[in-house]
């Protein structure tokens, strides 16, 4: 009987620290996942004032940013915030909601807003794409119209022109596959030459962050479609009779930008 109850405190003695390495392990990998609860926490309140930051810079709504705030909360959870930048990921939340809530907001606008590069910004956007399994609607070109003649500082008639022509054209076909803010900038161009309206490709340009050369590419085809289409010029305001003089301060002004 000694011999088997030292042989059972023996047996007792040998689990117990068996039991006490357990319950040790299981406290680490405790404090190893609240450990890493707290670094996404904390990442993600990093990501939150990058977002706030690139909202004042390029004064979107409040509804892009709550957009990319879920964005960025479905990236950490499907892990794809590890070994990725914060400015980067959050950026490409802000880019991926801008495009979902029809807010035409341009990658070179989002870099030029945050600290780091457009190739970084893309990488994590199509990223997100695959992974978050999410799908973009396609941009259309009258809704550039609004930012670029605001950005260019294009009258109401010229507004109103280049959305016609682009439904036109878009009837036809033509607009498929083009850059709609490319697409946009040639018809608010071509849109100024109907009205007389006198505007440089440049200034459009700039206010499109397009070149020139696709100004001038968009605008032939634009141009030969609409003749081809027969759509009639339109009336000009602010001329009397026969169309002589008209409003002579507004061209001294328009003028002033070419």
């Amino acid at each position: 009987m000694a011999g088997k109850r030292a042989a059972g405190g023996r047996s007792a003695a040998a689990t117990a620290p068996g039991r006490a390495g357990g319950a040790g392990a299981a406290r680490a990998r405790r404090a190893s996942r609240n450990s890493a609860s707290r670094a996404l926490e904390r990442n993600y309140e990093q990501a939150e004032i990058e977002l706030d930051a690139l909202r004042d810079a390029l004064g979107v709504r409040e509804e892009v940013v709550t957009r990319a705030r879920e964005i960025y909360r479905l990236s950490i959870e499907k892990s794809l915030v590890r070994g990725r930048s914060i400015a980067a990921l959050a950026a490409s939340s802000l880019y991926a909601a801008a495009r979902e809530t029809g807010t035409y907001i341009t990658l070179k606008d989002i870099q030029q807003a945050c600290n780091t590069t457009r190739k970084d910004i893309s990488r994590c956007y199509r990223l997100m794409l695959r992974e978050l399994d999410m799908r973009m609607p396609i941009v259309d070109a009258a809704g550039c119209v609004a930012r670029i003649a605001d950005n260019a500082g294009l009258s109401g008639d010229v507004r109103k022109e280049a959305r016609m022509l682009l439904r036109r054209v878009s009837a036809g076909g033509i607009a498929a596959g083009k850059d709609p803010m490319g697409l946009a900038a040639a018809a608010l161009y071509l849109a100024c030459t109907r009205l007389d309206e006198l505007e440089t490709q440049k200034n459009i340009a700039h206010a499109a962050h397009v070149t020139e050369v696709t100004i001038r590419n968009r605008y032939k085809g634009l141009r030969d479609e609409i003749e081809r289409l027969g759509v009639p010029m339109p009336k000009r305001k602010g001329r009397g009779g026969d169309g002589a003089g008209g409003d002579k301060e507004g061209l001294k002004r328009r003028a002033g930008r070419v």
